[in-house]
Formats: structure tokens, sequence, C-alpha cells
């Protein structure tokens, strides 16, 4: 599929056409990042949340964990780089904006609960002598 075609499919493209300009094209860069992430299309992602809340918790599961590989530097930038804490902020901010659109709001609370730990990048304190 070609990204002409996937921003052409109605759930994405009614997404989009919605946000404010600033957004759009964070959004268009990082929201196929977790579309490739998960394997299926956004509008695939949307009929399973729908039919049934299983679904949903499949994809806040997914969205945490690609929050963690975008924090430890697995998924890169275009440029080869890791992303800053704010840029995997944005990313997942994309993903849930997405969701939030179609009135199925994504929360890392469960998540979070379970392994506060892997919710934040580790940050290395360094060593003052």
């Amino acid at each position: 599929m070609t990204e002409s075609q996937r921003v052409a499919s109605s759930p994405v493209k009614d997404w989009l056409d919605s946000c404010k300009k600033g957004s759009v094209e964070a959004y268009k860069y990082y929201f196929p990042l977790f579309e490739q992430y998960v394997g299926k299309s956004g509008e695939i992602m949307l009929n399973e949340a729908k039919a049934n809340v299983e679904s949903k918790d499949f994809y806040t599961k997914k969205l945490f964990e690609f929050y963690r590989q975008l924090a430890d530097g697995s998924i890169k930038s275009r440029r080869g780089k890791t992303l800053s804490q704010n840029t995997c902020k944005t990313a997942i901010m994309s993903v849930r904006a997405f969701f939030a659109y179609h009135d199925l709001p994504l929360s890392f609370k469960k998540f979070m609960k379970k392994d506060a730990r892997l919710a934040k990048p580790q940050v290395v304190q360094k060593k003052h002598f």
C-alpha cells in the first residue's frame, strides 16, 4: 500500500483532516511507524478495537511496547538517531490522538502500574568526582 493510498483510507484521512496544521506533519510521520510496528493499517486496528475490548487492550499494550522501544533506541528516526523523550511523547500522542478521535481512548495506566520503571526511559546518572 502506497503512502497516498494509506492516507486516502477513510478513518486515517478523516482524523488527519481534523488535526491542526502543526500536528499533521508529525502525525503523518509517527502514526505509520506504529502501523508498521503492529503490522496493521489504522483502519484494521480501528475496526478490531471497536469490535471487542480485548483488541483495545491489545493496542494499548502495543502502544506501551512501542513507546519503550522508541525510548530505548530500538526504533530510530529517519536519520538513524535515537529519539529524544519529547519526540517519543509526540509519537505516542499521534497514536492516542487517532484512537481518541474515533472514541476509543488508549491509556497507559494499567501497564504503568504493572511496571512503572519501564514507563519512562532510564536516565544514566553521570558520576562527578
